[in-house]
């Protein structure tokens, strides 16, 4: 059992944090180059072209998600919760940009830039994670444990995003003051919501795979 939590919470950071997260590290990477190193960077994959390839890249990286927790935990068809994955990852990104998630904006409209970044990023993970974890769980089973478990994951995934966020703003490190700060916050925060909403998964795909 211990196991398949881990190999699942290791699968989840690889696949969704690291698709989700490389365009920020990336990023990261150019933004501290010395000029020849980022003309040479350029050549191979240039940072304007990051935002086209940033959504079909985690949609890729969520299928083959999907297929890995199929493997490792004994589900068949693989297809199916690669396709679970795919289609769960596409779907949480749509309501990520759902304009309910701004609403907080309109209502107030003072608040710092800073905390509004972190309140729409740790919200956006959290409904993201617990879409994309609801329909993978109907892949797995259908049943009314699903919804706990999406429940489950969405906190699970907000709240090292938060951790992460407050973390790096004690240490300066904050949305709108320059120095890359963004990827720096979404580049860590990603990888860690992940890890910990793949952990979540693991335990239920362990009393899965026990109860078959």
């Amino acid at each position: 059992m211990a196991r398949l939590i881990i190999l699942s919470a290791l699968l989840t950071g690889l696949f969704l944090g690291g698709s989700l997260s490389f365009p920020f590290w990336y990023g990261l990477i150019y933004y501290y180059a010395s000029a020849p190193v980022k003309a040479q960077l350029a050549t191979y994959l240039s940072p304007d072209s990051l935002p086209a390839i940033w959504h079909p890249g985690i949609v890729v990286g969520a299928i083959i998600w999907g297929v890995s927790l199929a493997r490792i935990s004994g589900i068949r068809p693989l297809w199916r919760l690669g396709l679970a994955g795919g289609v769960g990852v596409f779907l949480g990104q749509l309501l990520w940009t759902f304009p309910a998630i701004d609403l907080p904006d309109a209502l107030w409209p003072t608040v710092p830039p800073h905390i509004r970044f972190a309140r729409e990023f740790v919200v956006g993970v959290g409904v993201a994670a617990g879409i994309t974890t609801l329909i993978l769980g109907l892949a797995i089973r259908p049943e009314r444990a699903v919804l706990w478990l999406a429940l489950t994951a969405a906190l699970a995934a907000a709240v090292p995003a938060l951790i992460v966020d407050l973390g790096l703003d004690l240490m300066g490190i904050r949305w709108g003051a320059g120095n890359a700060n963004m990827a720096k916050v979404v580049g860590l925060g990603f990888p860690a919501a992940s890890l910990s909403a793949g952990a979540v998964i693991g335990c239920y795909l362990a009393r899965f795979s026990q109860q078959r």
